[in-house]
């Protein structure tokens, strides 16, 4: 163990507000503050500053980077973000009806799309920036989607199956939580089911998938295809064992200093070291049979998080350089190689090995690169590419999905089930199928029926450590071909070895994804980035809701959330050494949050770079927090994930609480009596309660400090607790039913009384 951590060292300014924090390492972060006590400046611990502007409604107007990079926020007179300007001047506006909901999205002075809803705020179409339609859906009773009809793209263009063609419709069906238990096209069928935890129990695609069993709260098994089974038990509070369907056993031992070895039947163990943030630190490999390691790579860090160095087991040392911003700029390799990496302001990348002669267009397009010319259709998406002996075709379909590609004559083609996963791509006359276990790929299957299916040490896990290989579905479970994988600090694969320990298959991998592939590998690894799968047919990366191009540094759509995944709507991290895109919908860096003292517990990309500006999007689905009679006559609300939950004590709507008097709404919330009402940061909504505590802490201390009236209700002690960002005795801090909401209550009445709060409905 290494001890208890030591608090950081806070300096106050006078109203109570932090303006300096020293953590155990000596490294600072500083604040400023305007008169209304908006955060005006932010410095982090690699010295980056952020410097923030407000209107008069303490609305955030303008921001600038450390690069000098402005990009600016415009509002309705109802606090309504109407526009965005980046700093390549690239302007996304937004238009609202009465209700405040978005009817019309504008990227760079023409309409990309408009909405509709019903009388219940449901989204029910979607129409193109000519008022073609794109998407219809039909609402059932839960105020849930269930009907959805695509609109073509491109009529009498790609469509084998007719799922591209006029008027395919996709079919929804849902629990009485409202999680979705079947998803369906015209040809196919996907279907879930969960336990009373809301854990996926099952997930299969014409009746053919992977299934989960539980015992209490571990997992015990997962099955593929109802004939592979994957076995798990814990043999003490650090050994989990697990049993492929082979019936090899690998053993992973996991330490609470963050040690973690996997000793695999194969004979070889890796060692993983990581520190309090999740950054890893240490991989080193070896052999039984071997006296000496494999490989070892350590991994050296910024204050921020940003990878400084990596030494492998040679001593040999990669250095790397970042801006301002914690974008990569320079990659020195041990033998004095200097590589050199450039993003513009709004960080496109101009230049990485492989990429030169960038020219952007308006909205951050590409316009050529590498010698090649890249067209886009009117909804943004890349849809062809022209250069020196090739020429590519891509279609879309409503939704933005890439279905097709014409590659110098020749045609691929992918199909996606109703959740954009993807369940097979044909090129040349053969097809290779696929099937999922939520959001990650479970197994393949090649168009000559031998099939891969890949292991994961637990449900959560986004990268598998072993795949197995059979000739067929019916293929005997104990004849699996067994291949290990071992991957560098992101989780990309680096290394595969067979059952004997002997390596398979080695590369090197750039940082933006370009993979370096060994010439004596054996066998073919598509796996790049957790969540992308690499397609040789297009050089393109598969990443759930997009395509990216690792040579471009980009995506070929824009990303669906709009601003909500980032400014640059095609730009892929800009430190790719640490920040991953998981699914295709958010690089995760963001720029610095102007917020008050912006404890960065969890690294930067993942809370550090959060979401601090309104993104404006349609709305699709209920609101968070909406409130329902179930099908069993209970009442029910709908959670961030989605879900419909039963309400505790419900049925006391209207009614006052016969333990602790506290009187309840009309809906079944309770209506505690409240010292002060807060709301935290949307970065804050999935945190621990001890960082939203401290966050709303923090709200009333500054509050205390012009509100004398407020201050006095308080005892010293209460408020030297407050001041140093503890709750204070005998109160705690309710988490409101309305998304981020705090308020300090009695701690006595909060624990008498049975309730559902905002932990269950929003976060915490």
């Amino acid at each position: 163990g290494e001890g208890p951590a030591r608090r950081p060292r806070c300096t106050l300014d006078a109203m109570g507000r932090v303006v300096e924090e020293i953590d155990e390492a000596g490294n600072a972060q500083r604040w400023q503050y305007d008169p209304e006590g908006n955060v005006v400046l932010y410095q982090d611990r690699d010295g980056a500053v952020y410097r923030y502007a407000y209107n008069s409604w303490n609305l955030l107007h303008r921001e600038v980077a450390p690069t000098g990079g402005v990009t600016t926020y415009d509002y309705s007179i109802r606090m309504e973000v109407t526009r965005v300007t980046d700093p390549n001047g690239t302007v996304s506006e937004y238009i609202y009806d009465a209700w405040d909901r978005l009817i019309e999205v504008r990227r760079h002075g023409r309409v990309k799309e408009r909405y509709a809803y019903d009388l219940a705020d449901n989204l029910i179409k979607t129409t193109d920036g000519e008022g073609r339609p794109l998407l219809d859906i039909e609402i059932i009773p839960g105020n849930l989607e269930g009907v959805r009809t695509l609109a073509p793209r491109n009529p009498g263009g790609p469509g084998a199956d007719g799922e591209t063609t006029s008027g395919a419709r996709q079919y929804f069906e849902y629990d009485e939580a409202g999680r979705i238990t079947r998803a369906a096209t015209g040809t196919r069928e996907v279907t879930f089911a969960y336990d009373e935890s809301g854990r996926l129990l099952k997930d299969h695609r014409d009746g053919l998938g992977v299934d989960h069993t539980y015992d209490g709260s571990e997992l015990v098994s997962t099955c593929y295809f109802g004939r592979f089974q994957v076995s798990y038990a814990w043999l003490d509070v650090e050994t989990l064992a697990i049993t492929d369907p082979t019936g090899a056993v690998h053993h992973w031992r996991i330490s609470q200093s963050g040690l973690i070895a996997r000793e695999l039947s194969s004979g070889t163990t890796e060692l993983a070291r990581y520190d309090a943030d999740g950054r890893c630190l240490l991989k080193a490999g070896a052999h039984r049979l071997e006296p000496s390691l494999r490989w070892r790579r350590l991994y050296r860090y910024s204050a921020e998080g940003d990878l400084l160095s990596i030494e492998d087991l040679a001593g040999e040392v990669t250095l790397y350089e970042y801006d301002g911003a914690h974008r990569l700029r320079r990659e020195m390799l041990p033998g004095g190689l200097q590589r050199y990496y450039d993003h513009d302001l709004a960080d496109n990348l101009r230049r990485q090995p492989g990429l030169s002669d960038v020219v952007l267009q308006e909205g951050n397009r590409l316009q050529a690169a590498n010698g090649d010319v890249f067209e886009y259709d009117d909804r943004n998406n890349l849809v062809r590419r022209r250069g020196p002996g090739r020429d590519v075709g891509y279609d879309y379909d409503a939704l933005g999905m890439l279905v097709s590609c014409d590659i110098d004559g020749e045609r691929w083609t992918a199909r996606y089930d109703p959740l954009c996963r993807r369940v097979s791509k044909t090129w040349r006359g053969q097809t290779t199928t696929y099937y999922w276990d939520d959001f990650r790929l479970a197994a393949e299957e090649r168009p000559d029926g031998a099939v891969r299916l890949y292991i994961y040490v637990d449900t959560k896990a986004l990268v598998p450590f072993l795949f197995v290989e059979y000739p067929g579905r019916e293929a005997d479970p104990a004849s699996g071909r067994l291949y290990f994988i071992f991957t560098n600090q992101i989780g990309a694969p680096v290394r595969v070895e067979d059952d004997r320990g002997n390596p398979v298959w080695q590369a090197r991998i750039d940082p933006y994804g370009q993979a370096h592939i060994a010439a004596e590998s054996q066998v073919a690894m598509p796996l790049r980035f957790p969540g992308h799968y690499h397609d040789p047919e297009t050089g393109l990366h598969y990443n759930r809701f997009r395509y990216y191009d690792p040579i471009l540094g980009r995506f070929l759509q824009p990303d669906p959330l709009g601003i909500e995944g980032g400014l640059n709507l095609y730009a892929y991290s800009p430190n790719p050494l640490v920040e991953v895109d998981l699914d295709g919908l958010a690089a995760q860096h963001k720029p610095r949050k102007p917020r008050a003292k912006g404890r960065n517990k969890k690294g930067r990309g993942r809370e550090g770079r959060g979401r601090n500006r309104p993104r404006p999007q349609p709305r699709s689905r209920p609101r968070t927090g909406a409130v329902r009679i179930g099908p069993e006559g209970k009442r029910q609300v709908r959670n961030s994930r989605g879900q419909w939950v039963n309400i505790r004590n419900g049925d006391f709507a209207g009614k006052t609480h016969p333990v602790s008097g506290v009187p309840f709404d009309r809906n079944g919330f309770p209506k505690f009596d409240s010292k002060f009402d807060t709301k935290i940061d949307p970065s804050l909504h999935q945190a621990s309660d001890d960082r939203q505590f401290r966050a709303a802490t923090k709200n009333l201390n500054n509050a205390m400090q012009n509100d004398p009236s407020l201050r006095n209700q308080f005892t010293q002690t209460q408020r030297d607790q407050i001041a140093s960002g503890e709750t204070p005795d005998g109160y705690t801090w309710h988490h409101h039913q309305n998304t981020g909401k705090m308020q300090l209550v009695s701690q006595d009445d909060h624990a008498k009384t049975g309730h559902t709060g905002g932990r269950e409905i929003w976060g915490g």
